[in-house]
């Protein structure tokens, strides 16, 4: 296959929403390689939102383990893929199904102890985080080894930023501060008696309104913490998408999050960000947030943040206003 021109290119990104987030620095590097080829991203139907409102993905199609979803597969564009890319940086039995089945002209991916792609990414990703792992096609298609610093991007549609715009907290003389008390894991949750410990403590200095955002099977948690945050200027705001969470995002000044998605959100605006990890390097080179502005307090516990404490919070989300 000519690589200087194909007409169809697939993504693959099946994984969670935080993955597909970091993977969109990779849809706008290949748009710019290949400006008038078709992009498509194959999506799950957990983080399909994202590459639906990002202007360089043309199609998306989504992957379902089902009977009825492998048939339509069968019957979509993927049968007639030039260059098929795939970022996972794991041995997956799902890609290499996919792989045998649909037949790409030419494929890149990670190759592990069986050949799975064409093309093993391994020689051209330059970093440990998992931006530097996504881009490492462009290097390998650009021969070149060069380390990027580009942040996730999408788009929110206007309808979502008029609804936001009217749920949001709006004091002039307020700085507002986003908590996240959700996370794919409960290890990752901090108990509710520490976030209003924080709250508490920041809501002293009389300059920050709160904003909490979670999950609905969360609510238990949120209402706790509003009953105890009475008159500190606290609400909480429903979202119904990923895309909503990002305008909640991308409209507060700070935010404090366990290690969630909610972190790459703020990656993408380049949000000032207290972040809150388990002792995990692996997990911490490679899901890092990228904001210019960001304090990171890591757990003494590779299982969970619990032992994190209410008052280093406060110090680090201190640090992080003096750095602004």
């Amino acid at each position: 296959m000519d690589l200087q021109n194909p007409k169809a290119i697939l993504i693959v990104q099946i994984g969670k929403i935080g993955d597909m987030i970091l993977t969109t620095p990779l849809f706008s590097e290949i748009r710019e390689i290949y400006p008038d080829s078709k992009l498509t991203v194959l999506a799950s139907s957990l983080n399909k939102d994202i590459p639906l409102n990002h202007r360089s993905v043309d199609e998306v199609i989504v992957y379902k383990k089902s009977l009825r979803g492998g048939m339509l597969l069968l019957s979509s564009s993927l049968r007639s893929i030039d260059l098929w890319i795939d970022t996972k940086d794991n041995f997956s039995g799902t890609s290499a199904l996919l792989i045998k089945i649909f037949k790409p002209k030419i494929s890149l991916g990670f190759n592990f102890e069986k050949k799975i792609f064409d093309v093993s990414l391994s020689e051209y990703q330059t970093g440990k985080h998992a931006v530097d792992i996504n881009l490492s096609p462009v290097n390998y298609l650009r021969n070149t080894k060069e380390k990027f610093n580009l942040r996730p991007s999408f788009e929110i549609p206007e309808i979502i930023q008029k609804q936001t715009e009217s749920v949001m907290q709006v004091n002039p003389f307020l700085k507002k501060v986003l908590i996240n008390v959700s996370a794919g894991s409960k290890s990752r949750y901090l108990q509710k008696e520490k976030w209003n410990t924080v709250i508490n403590r920041i809501h002293q200095t009389n300059f920050y309104c709160f904003n909490l955002i979670g999950l609905e099977e969360d609510m238990e948690i949120i209402d706790h913490i509003l009953n105890e945050a009475m008159g500190m200027h606290v609400q909480y705001i429903h979202t119904s998408s990923i895309i909503e969470t990002a305008e909640i995002v991308k409209r507060n000044d700070f935010v404090i999050s366990a290690d969630t998605s909610i972190v790459h959100l703020c990656s993408a605006f380049n949000k000032p960000i207290v972040a809150l990890y388990p002792y995990v390097k692996w997990n911490l080179e490679k899901f890092a947030p990228l904001s210019d502005i960001q304090e990171i307090i890591i757990s003494g516990k590779d299982n969970s943040i619990e032992d994190i404490k209410a008052d280093e919070i406060v110090d680090r989300f201190k640090k992080l206003v003096n750095k602004i």
